[in-house]
């Protein structure tokens, strides 16, 4: 297909030399002699040549030979996206079981001058009875966390601090959740702000699945409820959040031989709390949370939508606005909406097909291509894709429009039901809508630029491990992790026969809220499947969460006028703690791999802090005596960080006057 060549500038260099002599006089009075042999006039007949030369290459590339060049490369534009929001329905107390399809459409007011049209992702089934209390059991503590999951305001943690078997998140519902439904559908807003977001390589799809589980039960027995044999699982049937790790939806399974037993529930109090409420619980069954999972809330009749309608059956106009087609070559039709996200279009009865573009199309192939921002699609030449019949009408039997920043709409924004829609058993006017903040995501278009700029950034991303720096980039860009550290380190390792064979060890450190980050074992997998896509065959990679080597130590200092005793020893400690931290320590990255711990460090640390006079002596311990060497330091593997503990830093205050006569002694 050939490609029109513009003509941006005509000039020829003559003209463009002549233009900026003539400007001469306009930027300097000293400059007089304008005659070939001065050395500034040479200057500027050479940037002229460069300016028509410039020119000239501009005027035989454009944006559609760009792109071409872009596809050519395995790159194309990417098309609109719509944004995601979601909403709560408050639906009228006669409603339960009630199902409001995919599709439906509803129409959003973001006080713009054009309103916004949303449709929902997914059939979903309304609940009647409200989630009425969450309590979390943790460690034989109970917390109510029924306040913060009503305002949504404040999170809380699903399963404690620090998760381990057995703890449980309670759910009391006022009514039976499955009386009208065989699945009930919770929305889990994980909170997740102040923490780094999962990480992405590419376009590689994530690999994570969690090695930690829960199960979904129910209470069988009230009256023995705080037995493990009151209560029987619960199918899941979808958990979006991975055993949450993030936020989703969860989908569970009416029980087989579900049945509420209705005077036990109004008389027995379940974990203490006041009777007559239906319970489900989710228990931590295996443990090993990287960061223990906080929410904001745990949602009934949440609506997931995007921006987009669905649109049948529309008759297509041609861009000189006629209806029916003709013998032309490349005849363009547009539809009513844009952006498009996807069509389906038939001529004359007859299913036509989208493509990328007609390179390998032949005459008689009936395809088309989408022009998804114009919202307009293109028919072949009759050399590269076929011509459709004459005279015929181009019918979108389907068509997805929207997408775009204008979806991007604030959480004011007033929502209802499309006027027109309809929902078996719901007075749609009688329905209260409440979004959970803004709707997001919603991009436009890909720009040329954009794209290019996105392939050069490709270019420099490591898809293949052959440096070590190669191993710890990939780990650490294991999509759907959340990431603090990597280290990758050759060693030897001695195989069964006694030989010495080279490995390298992968050494990974989750983001974590413990002083002792250490990753899952589906942690640990999610990074050895990108790493075993991405090494070569002969290369041996182990991946391990790094040794952690416990140290204490004594500090002796003299204390400045005004501070006491109490307020250095807990300064010291913070300092230390802060200096010495996996991911944050030393120059705020972590302290480093194998990197030892000199005395000179902590005396340094000690002495920087204002309550401090003078450090007189420090005196450093660790697990093992081999890991301190004959100066006093602690010296670690190459795969090892260190892990203090408050209890386990001693400081001892002097007056500066015992500091001197220790000294002189």
């Amino acid at each position: 297909m050939g490609l029109d060549i513009p003509d941006l500038d005509d000039r020829t260099f003559e003209e463009v030399f002549e233009e900026a002599r003539r400007q001469i006089p306009v930027y300097s009075d000293e400059w007089s002699d304008h005659n070939a042999h001065d050395t500034g006039i040479a200057l500027l007949e050479l940037l002229a040549w460069i300016s028509e030369t410039y020119t000239y290459q501009i005027n035989r590339i454009t944006d559609d030979h760009r792109e071409k060049y872009l596809q050519l490369l395995g790159v194309r534009r990417r098309p609109p996206q719509p944004s995601t929001a979601e909403v709560v329905i408050d639906p009228p107390a006669d409603t339960d079981g009630v199902v409001i399809p995919a599709g439906t459409q509803f129409t959003v007011d973001d006080h713009s001058s054009v309103p916004k049209r949303f449709e929902v992702e997914a059939d979903t089934r309304l609940v009647g009875p409200e989630l009425r209390q969450i309590i979390t059991q943790s460690g034989g503590d109970l917390v109510d966390n029924t306040t913060e999951n009503e305002t949504g305001k404040t999170q809380f943690y699903a399963f404690g601090e620090e998760p381990a078997r057995g703890d449980a998140v309670y759910f009391g519902f006022a009514g039976d959740p499955f009386a009208a439904a065989d699945r009930l559908r919770l929305a889990v807003d994980f909170y997740d702000r102040d923490i780094p977001a999962p990480v992405s390589h590419g376009s590689r799809e994530e690999t994570f699945e969690p090695s930690v589980t829960v199960r979904w039960q129910y209470c069988t027995s009230y009256p023995h409820w705080d037995e493990p044999s009151a209560w029987a699982d619960i199918p899941v049937l979808d958990d979006e959040t991975k055993s949450f790790y993030r936020g989703g939806a969860v989908t569970l399974g009416k029980p087989v031989g579900w049945a509420v037993d209705e005077a036990a529930v109004g008389e027995v109090p379940v974990l203490d709390q006041s009777p007559g409420k239906i319970w489900l619980r989710c228990v931590v069954e295996t443990p090993g949370y990287e960061v223990p999972p906080r929410l904001d809330a745990v949602r009934l009749n949440v609506l997931r939508l995007r921006h987009r309608r669905t649109v049948t059956d529309e008759l297509l106009r041609h861009t000189d606005e006629t209806l029916e087609t003709t013998v032309a070559a490349d005849q363009e039709f547009v539809f009513r909406h844009s952006p498009v996200l996807e069509a389906d279009i038939e001529i004359a009865g007859q299913r036509w097909t989208e493509v990328p573009d007609f390179d390998r199309s032949s005459p008689t192939d009936r395809h088309y291509v989408l022009d998804h921002d114009r919202g307009a699609i293109r028919f072949g030449n009759g050399i590269n894709g076929a011509v459709p019949p004459v005279q015929r009408h181009v019918t979108a039997t389907r068509y997805v429009s929207g997408g775009g920043t204008d979806g991007n709409i604030s959480e004011r924004s007033e929502w209802e039901f499309t006027p027109g829609e309809t929902v078996d058993g719901l007075e749609t006017e009688a329905v209260d809508l409440t979004p959970i903040g803004p709707a997001r995501g919603g991009t436009d278009m890909e720009s040329i630029p954009a794209a290019v700029d996105r392939f050069r950034r490709d270019l420099k991303r490591p898809y293949r491990a052959t440096t070590l720096s190669d191993f710890a980039y990939l780990a650490k860009h294991t999509p759907g992790l959340r990431f603090g550290r990597t280290h990758a380190v050759k060693s030897l390792r001695e195989t069964d026969t006694g030989v010495e064979i080279p490995e390298i060890s992968v050494v990974v450190v989750p983001y974590s809220t413990s002083p002792r980050p250490i990753a899952s074992e589906g942690f640990l997998e999610a990074v050895r499947t990108q790493i075993a896509a991405n090494r070569l065959l002969t290369d041996p990679v182990e991946v391990v969460s790094p040794t952690y080597v416990d140290i204490g130590m004594t500090v002796t200092v003299s204390a400045r006028t005004g501070y006491s005793e109490a307020d250095l020893t807990e300064a010291i400690r913070e300092e230390m703690i802060a200096y010495l931290d996996p991911l944050a320590g030393f120059d705020g990255d972590g302290w480093p791999f194998g990197r030892p711990l000199y005395v000179t460090d902590v005396a340094g640390v000690a002495d920087s802090l204002a309550g401090v006079q003078t450090v007189s002596s420090v005196q450093l311990a660790a697990n093992y005596e081999e890991e301190i060497d004959s100066h006093g330091n602690v010296v670690i593997a190459d795969t090892a960080l260190l892990a203090p503990s408050v209890d386990d830093i001693t400081v001892v205050v002097t007056s500066p006057l015992e500091t001197a006569t220790g000294a002189s002694q």
